[in-house]
């Protein structure tokens, strides 16, 4: 496919501008944050390590990791909160059928959380969330209840401020739940065991908790759970001006959308964002997820951790970037559908590492969406270019050029007059790390590798020229 030059992006273009210059791409200079543009290795790595990561790549919203909070180098970052009902717990939120519990114990489980059969034995009558192991399982609050409600959402408001370290510009951004659906997260057994995703109806007969002792302040679990979510975004946002929500429901449409078209009180249980953790481009191909009207294509996103083919990737960070959308991190890197568990995201490729921010950047930068395009094959604007051969994207502060060769072939092209002036290889966390000057060539405004033992390799190039502006035309009228 031949490649579109920057210059024929724009060629014939009339630009007039009043009392201010436009640029086509804005590099700030500075701190360019956007909530949408998270990374949240929240289960994953080591905080130091992804905080380094984050700022290299100008996430300005980081998942948070105990221990952020004392590190001097999150110095202005703004942090996720992962699925914060988990984090305020009065007591061990997970049971186990090996372990041994007292009377006094099973009387405290079954106040606070989902009974699935009240005729059952303390704890086989707890409802099973996620598993962890054969026998030990997560546990959901009855949100029927609204003194659980409440006692939660004053948990969670202590919680973030005892996480915030605002000395150190260290605060909240915003809140972020996984596997998002009204109807709970509960599993039959552990997903390695046949275990499958269920709601109260397929144990109770309708979607309640089959408690006889519970006083039940809503009919049913998803009313309630619509309840704890619109009081804990009143009172959040009361609290902390600003603060975002997002939620990650394995398919946008048929796990939170097709719900929500079901609702009178949609609108309200609307985060600021939603991101699907399946791996597919359904998020940007299911026309009924923007038909709902609740939410628009630049508030959508791709967070799936189960993509790992260089052509799944370019093909999901394509329909990202042509759609205004984003393509994160959350969670963790991988461990499904053949994609490798990585544990640090220095042992994630580099490939994988960049892809994720070329819609994203282009975001950054206000790429205009007629100048992005998709063909199958290439994904290419003003700011970014992925094919079978080279990846790259310019930084949405600095200008510089982030790239990763994918053989020798791979070819970055150069605006008008810009010349390289430093070439540095990049280390796990993509930093500068080392001078590639002598690997790569120049040729007529093209950069190329020139050493084929470095292909899958990052890259940063530094030219003398970040973007050039346009010619400024002032019009007076008096």
């Amino acid at each position: 496919m031949k490649k579109t030059s920057f210059m024929e992006i724009h060629k014939g273009a009339a630009l007039i501008l009043i009392t201010a210059i436009f640029m086509l791409c804005t590099y700030t200079g500075t701190a360019n944050a956007d909530f949408r543009n998270f990374y949240g290795l929240t289960w994953k790595g080591i905080p130091g390590q992804n905080v380094k990561f984050a700022k290299q790549m100008g996430y300005k919203y980081i998942g948070f990791q105990y221990g952020m909070q004392h590190l001097e180098i999150a110095n202005g970052l703004r942090f996720y909160l992962d699925n914060p009902e988990y984090h305020v717990s009065p007591v061990y939120r997970y049971l186990d059928y090996e372990e041994s519990y007292s009377s006094s114990d099973a009387m405290v489980y079954e106040s606070l959380f989902t009974i699935k059969d009240d005729s059952a034995e303390f704890p086989y009558n707890i409802a099973n969330g996620w598993w962890e192991s054969d026998t030990k399982f997560g546990l959901l609050f009855d949100w029927q209840q609204q003194p659980i409600i409440d006692m939660v959402i004053e948990r969670i408001i202590l919680k973030i401020k005892f996480l915030e370290n605002r000395d150190n510009d260290f605060q909240v951004g915003g809140i972020i739940w996984d596997v998002a659906r009204l109807t709970g997260d509960f599993w039959t057994a552990r997903g390695s065991n046949n275990g499958k995703p269920v709601t109260l109806t397929d144990w109770t007969g309708h979607d309640s908790c089959a408690s006889t002792t519970h006083v039940h302040d809503y009919e049913t679990y998803s009313d309630g759970h619509a309840a704890y979510l619109k009081q804990l975004y009143t009172a959040l946002r009361a609290e902390f001006p600003g603060i975002k929500f997002i939620m990650e429901p394995y398919r946008i449409y048929g796990d939170w959308i097709r719900t929500m078209d079901e609702r009178d009180d949609a609108a309200e249980l609307m985060p600021d964002m939603l991101v699907q953790e399946d791996g597919s481009a359904g998020f940007a191909d299911d026309d009924r997820i923007t038909a709902s009207g609740l939410i628009t294509n630049n508030y959508i996103g791709t967070s799936s951790p189960e993509v790992l083919t260089e052509y799944d990737n370019r093909h999901y960070a394509a329909k990202a970037g042509i759609n205004g959308s984003w393509f994160n991190w959350y969670g963790r890197f991988g461990g499904t559908e053949g994609v490798p568990a990585y544990d640090h995201i220095h042992e994630v490729p580099p490939r994988m590492q960049l892809i994720r921010v070329l819609p994203n950047w282009d975001n950054m930068t206000n790429v205009p969406l007629s100048e992005r395009s998709w063909d199958g094959v290439a994904y290419q604007s003003s700011n970014s270019y992925a094919d079978t051969d080279v990846i790259y994207s310019r930084h949405p502060e600095t200008g510089k050029i982030f790239a990763v060769f994918l053989n020798t072939s791979g070819e970055i092209m150069l605006q008008e007059n810009e010349e390289v002036t430093d070439v540095q290889r990049a280390d796990g966390l993509f930093r500068e790390s080392g001078s590639g000057m002598d690997d790569i060539i120049v040729e007529n405004s093209s950069i190329y590798l020139n050493d084929e033992n470095r292909t899958a390799q990052g890259y940063i190039i530094t030219t003398t020229i970040s973007r050039p502006l346009p010619p400024v035309i002032r019009i007076v009228v008096k």
